[in-house]
């Protein structure tokens, strides 16, 4: 094991005496200070979502993450990273880990996911339905591919660290 694998080791298992101690302690934010994060009907204007949705990239994806939940205080955000491949999420009045960020991918693609199809109904496209097809395409592709999946994460990741970083 490397130096730099024992400073995170180190540094993981410092974050989870943190967390068992607030909890001991009942240091929690208030519950409505931290969104959970959690697969939920989103409730986006349709025009951001249409054009989010055409673009088909990571950063316009990045945009309504954002958006639903980034949109805040950074103390507020129901996110951290702990390390490389370790993060923390806030779900049920609580920080929970989450190896290789596994729960908060799954989040994420199931909130783009359902505001995507909510919006890309036939009937919108009736006159173009090419740009139909190509949406199902995208929607579909973003629900299946790991490695965008991670990407996305990753960028999540680089927008958190950044605003951190501000906050200093």
């Amino acid at each position: 094991m490397s130096m730099l694998d024992n400073i995170l080791q180190t540094l993981e298992n410092l974050h989870i005496k943190i967390d068992k101690i607030e909890q001991k302690m009942n240091i929690i934010p208030e519950k409505n200070d931290i969104k959970n994060l959690k697969k939920t009907k989103i409730e986006l204007d349709d025009d951001f979502i249409k054009v989010c949705l055409e673009k088909s990239s990571l950063l316009a994806d990045f945009e309504i993450i954002k958006k639903i939940y980034f949109d805040i205080s950074y103390n507020k955000y129901p996110i951290q990273s702990v390390n490389k491949k370790l993060y923390k999420y806030w779900l049920n009045d609580k920080w929970n880990l989450d190896s290789d960020g596994k729960y908060i991918k799954d989040v994420f693609i199931g909130n783009l996911h359902s505001c995507y199809l909510r919006f890309n109904k036939y009937e919108k496209y009736i006159n173009n339905t090419d740009l139909y097809i190509k949406n199902q395409e995208y929607i579909s592709f973003i629900d299946n591919d790991e490695k965008y999946k991670t990407r996305l994460l990753n960028h999540v990741k680089e927008y958190i660290e950044s605003n951190s970083e501000n906050k200093k």
